[in-house]
């Protein structure tokens, strides 16, 4: 029965921090994505879609670090209500509290294993194609009269004004994508629209002046009536780089293996981020037997609370961080690649006999009490 009211009262608090925390990163998360929905015409289809690539990406970060919270408040809350001393009093274990978190974390290394070996990847590789395609189409909503505008790669345009009924009024074009035939046009008035890839200019009373490679003089024409399209998909967009983190676990391993003869030290970073995707999420069963196992050893009543959490929260933090700087090391040195497994592996092993043995358990008491 206190099992259930342990596990009880855990995962409701994991499931608010889960929220709360995810709710924050997501939320940071598509703020820095928002300059490619403002002004779209279909701007909330935009979001929505974006919002659902964002979901496994911020439960992958918001798992973890949701799951050692919880176990920090759970054992304050209990030990501070002097629930543990009734715990221990009625005849449970250091063990027997500490083995639902170590089996919830279990379940959560499990569901953040497939997080970061499937779902993150292909989510990020479809919300970065996404953003590339969303950041090559130019709305005309957002070329501000007065401002030049940057935003196709190797094109300026310029607005004098836009009038009542949408045409434009003095139009500035430069497109340079073609270094061997550059174009200038000014137009004293303009129609623009886009149309899928294509953004497309009518144009009225004005001049072309195009400079050719190898020609000493430019070519200038004066139009009444002018139509310039621009491909967007086209000319200096160019092709966008995957990234590591849009590979499966799978596909750093068949990466790794194809630039292994070529590009040796290329391959030991697919092949560490690989395992990085499987090695991280071993933090959570040690943050159950760090945190669980010592606090509920050493905190019974309010007024013990302050030694055991900063030694808790050091020692957790501080085998985390040391853990990615393995990581980082297995970067450029596949030797390291097996210290990413070992030490979290080691620090619940060296762990085990405090929270499994009465004799270190009480010398751990005594130590923090």
């Amino acid at each position: 029965m206190l099992q259930r009211y342990l596990v009880q009262q855990s995962l409701a608090t994991f499931f608010m921090i889960s929220a709360g925390l995810g709710l924050v990163i997501w939320l940071s998360q598509l703020l820095r994505l928002i300059d490619v929905i403002i002004g779209k015409p279909d701007a909330v289809m935009v979001l929505l879609e974006l919002c659902l690539f964002l979901i496994p990406q911020t439960l992958a970060y918001a798992l973890p670090v949701a799951f050692l919270v919880t176990c920090v408040l759970t054992m304050l809350r209990l030990g501070g209500d002097s629930e543990l001393a009734v715990m221990s009093a009625v005849g449970l274990s250091i063990r027997q509290i500490t083995i639902p978190f170590l089996i919830f974390s279990m379940l959560l290394m499990i569901i953040t294993i497939l997080l970061n070996t499937i779902l993150v990847p292909n989510a990020t590789e479809k919300l970065r194609d996404r953003v590339f395609d969303l950041r090559d189409q130019v709305s005309t909503n957002l070329i501000e009269p007065g401002n030049f505008d940057n935003r196709i790669p190797g094109v300026t345009l310029f607005i004098g004004r836009e009038r009542a009924d949408g045409s434009l009024e003095n139009l500035f074009i430069h497109d340079r994508r073609d270094n061997t035939n550059i174009v200038t046009l000014t137009s004293a008035d303009a129609n623009m629209t886009a149309d899928g890839d294509n953004l497309i200019l009518i144009l009225a009373d004005g001049v072309l002046r195009k400079q050719r490679e190898g020609s000493s003089e430019d070519e200038v024409l004066a139009f009444d009536n002018y139509q310039y399209v621009i491909a967007l998909n086209g000319g200096g967009v160019g092709n966008r780089n995957i990234k590591r983190s849009e590979f499966t676990f799978v596909e750093l391993l068949e990466e790794s293996e194809k630039l292994a003869a070529s590009k040796p030290a290329e391959s030991v970073r697919y092949l560490a981020r690989a395992h990085e995707q499987i090695s991280q999420t071993l933090f959570l069963p040690f943050f159950a037997f760090c945190v669980v196992g010592i606090m509920a050893s050493t905190i019974h009543h309010r007024s013990n609370t302050f030694k055991p959490l900063t030694v808790t929260i050091l020692l957790a933090v501080g085998v985390r961080l040391l853990g990615i700087f393995i990581q980082n090391e297995a970067n450029d040195n596949k030797l390291f690649i097996i210290g990413t497994y070992a030490w979290p592996i080691l620090m619940m092993l060296a762990l085990a006999p405090f929270i499994m043995f009465d004799s270190p358990n009480q010398r751990l008491k005594r130590a923090l009490t």
